[in-house]
């Protein structure tokens, strides 16, 4: 799944969002021009790399708690089907980005309900070395089985420890007014983050 002409792209993350029918023909490829919103609790989990978590940071509940190095994408390595608290997730909302928050402006939740998607498992492919550059991409599908379209205006990475700690890392805006993913149709989003060697 990896794309060589990335590997000609500058360091950083970039976004992109396939919307496919039910038998899987692509239907619309969306690819914002910038996705590097890092947010503070990605700062805060970094920070506790190094300082063993001495600082707090808020997490999507919005509870603050202390980062830990034992972090994972999915709690514990484990992005499960309907888990809408870290690995990637989709919302609602297009307003902008601001570095303290904690959580997404409007979740969709996971569901067969109007409104809701199916959550599915996220994937992650190993590292790949071309062109001067180490990039790796975690994506994950969602599935439309709540009988009427639904938009996602934006999307988050989330990081987790255990079933209770969990938090925001990257939140971006898909732009354009969004992703419209019709009844039976999935929406399979990747993250590809990338840096020099």
């Amino acid at each position: 799944m990896h794309d060589q002409h990335l590997a000609t792209q500058p360091a950083g993350v970039s976004l992109l969002l396939e919307v496919r029918d039910a038998k899987g023909s692509l239907v619309r490829r969306v690819q914002p021009p910038s996705a590097n919103s890092f947010l503070r609790s990605f700062m805060r989990q970094m920070h506790a790399q190094f300082m063993s978590g001495s600082i707090k940071a808020t997490g999507t509940s919005g509870a603050a708690s202390y980062p830990s190095y034992l972090i994972s994408i999915g709690g514990w390595g484990r992005d499960d089907v309907g888990n809408v608290s870290s690995g990637i997730v989709i919302g609602r909302s297009d307003a902008a980005v601001v570095g303290s928050q904690f959580r997404l402006g409007s979740l969709i939740r996971h569901g067969i309900n109007p409104g809701s998607m199916t959550y599915n498992v996220g994937t992650a492919e190993p590292e790949v070395i071309a062109a001067g550059t180490v990039s790796g991409k975690y994506w994950r599908t969602f599935t439309n089985n709540g009988g009427s379209a639904v938009t996602a205006k934006e999307v988050g990475f989330g990081i987790g420890l255990g079933a209770t700690h969990r938090w925001l890392a990257i939140r971006d805006i898909t732009g354009g007014g969004g992703v419209r993913v019709g009844t039976l149709q999935s929406l399979t989003v990747t993250y590809t983050l990338r840096t020099i060697r």
